[in-house]
C-alpha cells in the first residue's frame, strides 16, 4: 500500500512499515554521513543507521520522526 512493505519483528513485537529509498535519498544520506563522520572526526560512518531511519515510515502505526529515530538508534547496525 502507497509503495510501503510491513514487516513484524517477533522479538521487539512491533509491526514495522518501510518504503524503499531511490538513488536520490541514497545519495544524500551518504553524503551527510560522511559530513557528519568528517565533522565529528568519527572512526565509524553512521551510514547505516541513518538509511535505515530514512527507510522506516512507522512503527506500531506511530510515525513520529523522534520516536522512529530513538527506537532504530538503539539497535547495533
Amino acid at each position: 500500500e502507497f509503495g510501503c512493505f510491513t514487516v513484524e519483528l517477533p522479538m521487539r513485537k512491533k509491526t514495522v512499515r518501510f518504503r524503499l529509498l531511490s538513488s536520490g535519498d541514497e545519495n544524500l544520506i551518504f553524503k551527510k554521513a560522511e559530513s557528519v563522520m568528517e565533522v565529528y572526526n568519527e572512526e565509524f560512518s553512521q551510514y547505516n543507521t541513518m538509511k535505515l531511519k530514512a527507510h522506516v515510515v512507522s512503527i506500531n502505526e506511530k510515525t513520529d520522526r523522534s520516536y522512529i529515530d530513538r527506537f532504530i538508534s538503539g539497535f547495533l547496525i
